[in-house]
């Protein structure tokens, strides 16, 4: 038999341009019998190859699909193809082939003649010949055995490489038969179960490993992946697996979130599953909504808060007023104290959401653990939770004052006495509360015999957005909130717990601090000097707070008082009054808000810049902070306490003090 050429052994003449869709070469696999096709320039010459199965494998997915479908053909070609010349022979085109790769030793070759496309030849043909060829003539037996033995080594090397990929696969990958048994399982496998390969493979079901709510839904899954690989072998089309999202459950017994894809095999009638664990990506995604909704409520409570401390402004410092007469009887003193402390504590509860992502600056004053305590333990008693409680406090009377907020301190007690009651939940619950100090720290310790805290959580409990409540009962965020109060003050919170046994929080807080972080200390007034009468414009849209301001700077300075509902009239009496020795401007105003005003005295009339003082209900606003802080504009925050308004005016007045009767 005559040697043959490369020439000779050409299959087919076919082709495709570099510029062809990815989609419109799919259609021609699908319509022929072809295996590869080449791409082929339009001076003739070849530039690549591409494989059927390499392309329905990029295709298989909505996502390869929607990604390759519009492409050239030439981006995703392959480049490492075996291109021969029409005049070499057989001998040499199996030498060539045999110093592949083993996944490409039977892709087909391309022919080219004078540099030009001519054909295309395939391996298994060629050795089909080449064998013929052997047989007829009884020659080349060395060469084919020596090429029969480098193909079952390339074979090996093979099966080894996929062994190796198998085993370091990102993915836990786990091949299950017919009868639901797993046969053989990865290492990523056994990391995120907890598993050995020997307590699995043979003796575990892929269903005892899945949480009992999703064992209907896994078997539906396997029936679809079987369905669709039956639908699709029809058609010849490639089977990239059916996703699934389950929870599936380790050794341990900890509830975990795995994608699940499922790929029936027809060759080998198995089931081959891939487990992505994406239990912290949906952590990361319910925090995400959390913060989001977080988010959203911060923004919606701006507006509330503004208004709601609008109006508990002159609630407070009317309070402050009345409590300051000498005439009250003690009863009606008491009934006093309540309604400030809940008006105080209502300003505070509106701003609790925001405090941990926009922090407020402190408020220090020399305050008295003790009756904290006891004022929080007052309003716990309004909780559902309290009733069956059974409440002990242990104060020690001898416990020095420190300088803290009370509002935020307070804010930290409630939530430790709230969560108590929760702990227990009424079943012959019991909380016990004590006070105490040492050389440097008051300390508040809240102990509750209720269910206790795993060693698991513990660790986490201050992290934002932990919990282990109901939606309805917890946001994950109290403790959090708490911790970084108490870290604002310099002091330290911390808890011991046992399970079944019940949880003890203690806060410590430092009994003097070198640094004051509050507004001056209220002044003590003195009788008003002579001099001409001072004049103070306030601008303010809501006419409780312009009514009250008109009041109390009339009652307590005896100066002339000017009133504007807005900024635009302030700007209008500003400029037709030659001077104010102050001017009291709240900040959100309809027409002309307080930045507006400022900006308009900065270039009409800067000599009253220093005599600005902003009020504003928006605590948390960034601009305003930032403004008034760049600025250096006094601000009052409200609700303001009558001494906060009377310090902040006598302290921009220089010749004036309050007249106290």
């Amino acid at each position: 038999m005559a040697a043959f050429t490369a020439l000779d052994m050409i299959y087919t003449e076919a082709w495709v341009p570099p510029d062809i869709s990815v989609e419109k070469i799919l259609n021609i696999f699908r319509e022929s019998n072809f295996k590869f096709l080449p791409i082929v320039r339009s001076d003739g010459r070849p530039s690549g190859m591409i494989a059927k199965d390499r392309l329905m494998n990029m295709l298989s997915t909505k996502y390869g699909y929607a990604v390759y479908q519009n492409r050239k053909i030439i981006e995703v070609m392959d480049r490492d193809f075996l291109c021969l010349d029409s005049s070499v022979d057989i001998s040499e085109i199996v030498e060539r082939s045999m110093k592949r790769d083993a996944e490409t030793i039977y892709d087909d070759i391309i022919i080219i003649e004078a540099g030009r496309y001519r054909g295309m030849i395939s391996i298994k043909n060629l050795i089909t010949t080449q064998m013929e060829n052997i047989l007829y003539k009884n020659k080349h037996i060395d060469l084919q055995n020596q090429f029969l033995k480098e193909a079952h080594y390339q074979v090996e090397r093979t099966e080894t490489k996929y062994q190796i990929l198998f085993e370091n696969d990102v993915h836990a990958v786990a091949v299950i038969e017919v009868n639901g048994v797993i046969s053989k399982i990865n290492n990523r496998f056994t990391q995120i179960t907890g598993y050995t390969k020997e307590a699995i493979e043979g003796k575990k079901h892929f269903l005892d490993l899945i949480h009992t709510d999703d064992k209907k839904n896994l078997v539906a899954m396997f029936l679809s992946a079987q369905k669709d690989s039956s639908l699709r072998a029809a058609t010849d089309e490639p089977s990239g697996g059916l996703v699934w999202e389950v929870n599936f459950l380790t050794q341990s017994g900890e509830k975990k979130v795995g994608e699940i894809t499922a790929k029936h095999v027809e060759q080998t009638q198995q089931i081959l599953c891939s487990i992505h664990d994406i239990t912290e990506k949906k952590r990361y995604e319910e925090q995400l909504r959390q913060s989001e909704k977080l988010s959203a409520v911060g923004s919606m409570l701006t507006g509330i808060t503004h208004e709601l401390n609008n109006q508990l402004t002159p609630i407070v410092a009317y309070l402050d007023l009345l409590l300051q007469e000498p005439s009250l009887n003690e009863k009606f003193l008491n009934r006093l104290n309540v309604v400030h402390r809940s008006a105080s504590t209502a300003s505070s509860i509106v701003n609790t959401l925001l405090r941990f992502a926009k922090p407020k600056p402190l408020y220090l004053r020399e305050s008295n653990l003790n009756k904290l305590v006891r004022d929080n333990l007052m309003l716990l008693k309004y909780h559902e939770a309290y009733r069956g409680v059974q409440v002990q406090l242990f104060e020690n009377p001898e416990l020095p004052s420190c300088r803290i907020d009370e509002n935020q301190i307070g804010q930290v007690i409630l939530n430790i006495l709230i969560n108590g009651v929760q702990a227990v939940d009424g079943k012959e619950g019991k909380l016990t509360i004590r006070t105490d100090f040492d050389k440097e720290y008051v300390s508040v310790s809240v102990h509750d015999n209720g269910i206790g805290i795993s060693s698991t959580y513990i660790k986490k409990i201050f992290e934002p957005f932990f919990t282990t409540k109901t939606p309805d009962k917890g946001t994950g965020l109290g403790l959090s909130i708490s911790y970084s109060i108490i870290k604002a003050h310099d002091g330290e919170i911390d808890v011991v717990s046992e399970e079944g046994v019940g949880s003890t929080f203690t806060i410590r807080l430092p009994i003097r601090r070198p640094v004051a972080l509050t507004t001056d200390e209220p002044r003590k007034f003195a009788s008003p000097k002579a001099g001409k009468k001072n004049s103070i414009l306030v601008i303010e849209d809501d006419p409780s707070i312009r009514e009250m301001s008109f009041e109390l700077l009339l009652e307590y300075f005896e100066c002339e008082v000017l009133l504007a509902d807005n900024g635009k009239k302030g700007i209008e009496m500003i400029a037709n009054h030659n001077q104010f020795d102050l001017i009291i401007s709240d900040i959100r105003m309809p027409e002309c808000d307080g930045f507006q005003l400022y900006s308009w005295i900065e270039s009409n009339r800067s000599d009253l810049l220093n005599k600005i003082v902003f009020i504003t209900g928006d605590t948390y606003d960034r601009r305003t902070r930032d403004f008034t802080e760049t600025k250096r504009i006094e601000l009052l925050f409200k609700p303001f306490k009558l001494d906060d308004l009377l310090n902040t005016v006598s302290k921009k007045i220089e010749n004036k003090r309050p007249v106290i009767s």
